[in-house]
């Protein structure tokens, strides 16, 4: 295995523990896993384990339109 190739494995080693790492930080873990929050369980379990309805919504807002003045974006 050449040098260059074991550099980055090692590089590759190093990244996910400081990924790891930084999982372990309580309120993140706590965002992350429902053994580890405070939230309610019947709660976390209904809540959506994605963004996809907050994209759509952005994307949505991009489609109306941009640059409008302040009425015609209250009437989008």
């Amino acid at each position: 295995m050449c040098f260059l190739k074991k550099i980055q494995i090692i590089l590759n080693v190093c990244l996910f523990t400081a990924w790891a790492k930084d999982k372990l930080i309580p309120w993140v873990l706590s965002g992350i896993s429902v053994a580890f929050t405070k939230m309610d369980h019947l709660i976390w379990n209904q809540t959506p384990n994605n963004t996809n309805v907050g994209e759509s919504a952005h994307a949505n807002v991009n489609h109306d339109g941009r640059n409008l003045s302040l009425l015609a974006g209250i009437f989008r």
